[in-house]
This record gives C-alpha cells, sequence and structure tokens, in this order.
C-alpha cells in the first residue's frame, strides 16, 4: 500500500486522481453487477410463480419480451455508474466523456424500450387485448397484420428518436420523408394497390392463415402467409405460391375450409340381367344404409334408379357428409363403398363393366353367326 501511495504521489495531481478513480469505479461495477444478478432472479422467481398459476397471459409474455431488453438495460446503468465514478486528467476530457456516456445511455434506453415492444408485439398479444377479443370475427390473419404495423411504427419512432440524440432535426427529416414518400407512391402504384388489397382481405376475410382455398383453375392450396404486398400459399403438390393481394381480391376465390358440410355423389353400374323386383329392394337397403351413417346428414340422401346406361343400369347415390377434413371425408367414403358392396352382393346383383355386343353376319344370306361379346 506504501508503495502504491509514493507512486501516486510521484505523478501528476489530475492522473493520480484518475488512478484513485478506478478503485472505486471498479468497486460500483462489481456490486452493479451483483445486485443486476439478484433483481433478475427475483423477478424470474416471481414470473415464474405467476405463470404456474395462470398458466398463461399477458404479464408472462411481457416478462419473455423484456428479459433480454432489462439484463441489458440494467448492465448499461451499472456501467454508467462505475463511468461516472472516473475522474479524467483535463477538465474539457472530463466534460466530454461525461456528455459522450450520458447520450450512450439514453440511446442504450430507447433502443432497450423498443427492442421491448418490438419482442412484446405478436400475434398472440394483439388478439388477446380487449377489442381485439370482442371482434372475434378479425381472426388470427388481421392480428398478424395489425403486430407487423405495430412494429414497423416501433421501429420507424426508435429510428427517429436516435436520429434526434445523434444530433439531426427529426422534424426536416419527416419533412423529407413525406416528400419521399409522395414521390414513392407516384412511382410505386403497383404496390399501393397490392396494400390496399390485403387490408380488403384482412378487413373482408375471405379467407384466412391455414385455410384451404381455390382462386379460380390457377391456385389452390393452403394459405401460410398475409402480408402488406402479397400472400403466399402452400400447393398440394408443396410447392410455394406467392400472388399479390390485388390479383386475389379482383377474382373468384373458393373457401373449401368454410364447408359446412361436403358432398357425396356418385353412380354405380349394375349389370342388365338384373330383375326389377332385385333392383328396387336393392335401393331400399341403399337408403337404410345410408341413413345409418351418423356422419351422414339426414337431408338431403338421394338413392334412384337414375338412367339406362350404355352398359349399366345406373344408380344415383347423392348425399352430403358432416366431415369437411380431407382425411376424414376419404375415410366416410370408404366406409360408404364397402357398405355397398355388400349390400348388392347380398341382393344377388353384380357391378356392370363396358361391354359391347357385335353381331356378325355371314356374306353368303345364311343364318347370322354365333354373337361375339368384348
Amino acid at each position: 500500500m506504501k508503495e502504491l501511495s509514493a507512486l501516486l504521489s510521484g505523478l501528476s495531481p489530475q492522473v493520480g486522481e484518475f488512478l484513485a478513480s478506478l478503485l472505486p469505479a471498479l468497486g460500483v461495477l462489481l456490486a452493479g453487477l451483483l445486485l443486476r444478478r439478484m433483481l433478475l432472479y427475483f423477478f424470474s422467481r416471481l414470473i415464474r410463480r405467476r405463470k404456474a398459476s395462470q398458466r398463461e397471459g399477458l404479464l408472462s409474455s411481457l416478462w419473455e419480451a423484456c428479459h433480454k431488453p432489462v439484463k441489458t438495460l440494467l448492465l448499461l446503468f451499472v456501467l454508467y455508474a462505475a463511468a461516472s465514478l472516473l475522474r479524467l486528467p483535463t477538465e474539457s476530457g472530463r466534460l466530454f466523456f461525461s456528455s459522450l456516456t450520458l447520450r450512450l445511455l439514453r440511446m442504450g434506453f430507447i433502443l432497450c424500450i423498443c427492442w421491448a415492444l418490438f419482442l412484446f408485439i405478436s400475434p398472440e398479444t394483439v388478439g388477446a387485448g380487449p377489442f381485439f377479443r370482442s371482434q372475434e370475427r378479425l381472426g388470427q390473419t388481421f392480428c398478424l397484420f395489425c403486430s407487423r404495423i405495430l412494429r414497423a411504427l416501433i421501429a420507424a419512432f426508435g429510428t427517429v428518436i436516435l436520429l434526434g440524440e445523434l444530433g439531426f432535426d427529426p422534424t426536416g427529416l419527416i419533412t423529407g420523408l413525406g416528400l419521399g414518400g409522395l414521390t414513392l407512391a407516384l412511382a410505386a402504384q403497383d404496390w399501393a394497390s397490392n396494400l390496399f388489397g390485403g387490408l380488403v382481405i384482412l378487413l373482408d376475410r375471405p379467407f384466412s392463415v391455414n385455410d384451404w382455398i381455390q382462386v379460380e383453375d390457377t391456385i389452390e392450396g393452403i394459405v401460410e402467409d398475409v402480408s402488406f404486398r402479397s400472400t403466399r400459399i402452400r400447393t398440394f403438390d408443396n410447392a410455394q405460391v406467392v400472388s399479390p393481394n390485388s390479383l386475389l381480391v379482383s377474382k373468384p376465390i373458393v373457401n373449401w375450409s368454410r364447408m359446412q358440410k361436403r358432398k357425396i355423389s356418385f353412380d354405380i353400374g349394375l349389370t342388365y340381367d338384373s330383375p326389377p323386383d332385385r333392383l328396387a329392394e336393392c335401393i331400399k337397403e341403399l337408403r337404410e344404409d345410408l341413413g345409418a351413417i351418423p356422419e351422414i346428414c339426414e337431408e338431403p340422401q338421394v338413392v334412384v334408379f337414375n338412367e339406362f346406361a350404355e352398359s349399366s343400369l345406373n344408380v344415383r347415390i347423392h348425399c352430403f357428409s358432416r366431415l369437411t377434413g380431407f382425411a376424414d371425408y376419404m375415410q366416410l367414403k370408404e366406409r360408404l363403398n364397402f357398405e355397398i358392396m355388400q349390400t348388392v352382393a347380398r341382393c344377388g346383383l353384380a357391378f356392370a363393366f363396358p361391354t359391347r355386343t357385335l353381331y356378325l353376319e355371314k356374306n353368303d344370306g345364311g343364318s347370322p353367326a354365333d354373337t361375339v361379346k368384348g
């Protein structure tokens, strides 16, 4: 200690004062880091308890979004407190260093606030608000769109404030952005039409994310995302189609996901040698089979002898399934097909297949040749 005091006394008073300030600055730094760790641990345990009691909520989402920004902000405060204890050798250096650290602290504070808000704003947290809970028809897609707009506004306001901290005039910047935005709007009318098309999609809701849609005969698949400019659709070939919003709102859209029931309609062909009484009995039993399947709607159920086809007696079966999902619908059709096969076999009838009868006649005027079927 004596050697250190002798060394400090041999230096100039300004340098000695600076070196002497390093020790309390280091102490404040270590104490601040310890306090920061204790605060983070305390708040983490408190949030975990609240989350365990309420399962989910805005409070836990807020803490998950703010955890890293708060850690960074506390670190900035500790560094600023430690740096404020340093005594630079010159007065001008002290003023510059104090101004610089204070400006960096303000900029870090702004960045952490914007960072936390940016992470907190999501479709889930936006949809959890009281307005959106009362507007259920707005749906997930609208919440996604609103979250993107809010994030863009947060980034824009944060950038303007930071530029002001760096010495730029925000008023002039905003004015310049307004004039530039007007120029861009005139030059990018297609982008603007797509933006309004996206707003129409989000407000009118012809479809939502995860819906199965078909746009005329060109696009069919599952909606993955709706953005400001375009909509992304995953086709059943697993290809992604990116369609401009203005194109979608100008064409008819079939939303298969909003089916309340799904149609089942087909013909079965029975052989021409089927006796009329057995055919009528078969049709009666088929009607009873349809009525016995709970997944098939009661009305309408149509089973009729429809037509005399080229090589079969066609029976039309027409009904609706309560199951609209593809896999469930196909399994119901399979079950119905097996029921039909069993009923036809039980009635002693047979399914027809395409046949044609040819009659060959001899050229010498004799009796006709044998009949040939093919």
